[in-house]
């Protein structure tokens, strides 16, 4: 531990740009392919994590987050931008995952769950694709393993189901697993379907 004394308080530093917002003056929006002259106020750190373009100013923030799932967007205060809305309402829009361009009708909700976090999209299938075919298509195009196959209320990104199979492979118990990833605040994972049937029965059977 000697040799980090050293090097302690850059370490500090450049670990704190994970959880905190670094504007300097030369960066600048990396949204409409780098070419928005505004001044960056919101990180996504789901793609500095990727090192990927990550600093966006508000309103190229919400177009980010409307287009990518499972995003972690945050201004200097760790608040996300604000949600899409539609309409002479002011009607917040949830974002849209069709199987084809077939796809009508109000759809349902879908809860995607990842690493960097959660979020509530509106997913819509035409007649001709069943549930099966949307399972399949969550996994393929988007990574998200359903939890169910008829009318999944939820799916995860394959890196947190990977990740939480070797926890459990690791000796990692059932409890401590769930509530690593979706909180304390439901103290019998198990008990309450809030951490999804199939595939917490797949965690906690995993040898």
């Amino acid at each position: 531990m000697a040799d980090f004394s050293t090097q302690l308080y850059p370490l500090l530093v450049a670990v704190t740009q994970w959880e905190t917002v670094d504007f300097s003056p030369h960066h600048h929006c990396s949204g409409t392919s780098s070419k928005c002259s505004n001044a960056p106020s919101f990180r996504c750190y789901t793609c500095a994590a990727s090192h990927l373009p990550s600093r966006f100013c508000q309103g190229c923030a919400v177009l980010h987050q409307w287009n990518s799932r499972c995003h972690r967007l945050g201004d200097a205060q760790d608040n996300p931008p604000p949600a899409r809305k539609t309409g002479a309402s002011g009607e917040v829009r949830l974002p849209e995952i069709l199987c084809c361009k077939e796809a009508t009708g109000a759809g349902r909700i879908l809860k995607l769950h990842s690493l960097t976090g959660s979020e509530t999209v509106r997913l819509k299938r035409c007649q001709l694709h069943n549930d099966g075919d949307i399972c399949v298509m969550l996994v393929r195009e988007f990574g998200f393993f359903p939890s169910r196959i008829q009318k999944t209320p939820h799916a995860f990104a394959y890196p947190l189901l990977s990740l939480a199979l070797k926890l459990r492979k690791l000796g990692t118990a059932f409890q401590a697993t769930a509530e690593a990833f979706f909180g304390t605040e439901f103290k019998d994972a198990k008990g309450t379907l809030v951490y999804i049937n199939h595939l917490w029965i797949l965690f906690a059977n995993w040898q």
